[in-house]
C-alpha cells in the first residue's frame, strides 16, 4: 500500500481557522490488536498534538507516556490525513494536520498523566466501531493495509 494521503472535510469559505500538526502511533500486539486510549467520550489513537520544536518521534513518546505511561517504539510512516472541523478542545475551527506511524507499545514505566485516559487493546473491527475520529479509523485500515503486504 505505502504512504498514503487523504483530505476529510474542507476548508469552509469566511472561516478562519487554527493550524494543529499531530502525530500518532498504530502499535499491534501479537493477537493483532491495537492499543488506543479509551476516554469518556471514546477511543482515540496513541499520540496527540506536536509541541514547539518535538519531532514526531518525540512527540508520540511523550504523548504515549502523559496517556497511559508506557514507552513506545515508533517505527515507519504510514499516512497523513488532512481535516477542517470545529474542536471543542479548542473552541474553534482547526485545520488538522496528522501524521500516522507503525509501532509497538513497550513496558508500562508510569501511571499517566492524563488521568481520564485508560489504555485498551482492541481488534481491527472495533477500533472501526470505537475509535472516535474519523480520520483515524481510515489510518487504521492503512495500517492494516501495510501490514498485509
Amino acid at each position: 500500500m505505502g504512504f498514503v494521503e487523504k483530505m476529510f472535510d474542507s476548508m469552509q469559505p469566511h472561516t478562519s481557522y487554527g493550524k494543529r500538526v499531530c502525530a500518532y502511533v498504530i502499535p499491534f500486539d501479537e493477537n493483532n490488536r491495537i492499543a488506543v486510549a479509551k476516554i469518556p467520550i471514546g477511543c482515540f489513537l496513541l499520540g496527540g498534538g506536536i509541541e514547539n520544536g518535538e519531532s514526531h518521534y518525540n512527540a508520540i513518546t511523550r504523548e504515549c507516556m502523559e496517556e497511559v505511561g508506557c514507552r513506545v517504539y515508533v517505527g515507519n510512516i504510514i499516512c497523513r490525513a488532512e481535516r477542517y472541523h470545529w474542536m471543542a478542545r479548542f473552541k474553534r475551527n482547526m485545520h488538522v494536520i496528522a501524521y500516522f506511524y507503525s509501532g509497538r507499545l513497550l513496558d508500562k514505566t508510569a501511571e499517566p498523566i492524563e488521568k481520564n485516559h485508560t489504555l485498551v487493546w482492541l481488534t481491527p473491527e472495533e477500533c472501526e466501531a470505537q475509535l472516535y475520529l474519523e480520520h483515524q479509523r481510515w489510518a487504521v485500515r492503512c495500517a492494516i493495509g501495510n501490514k498485509k503486504r
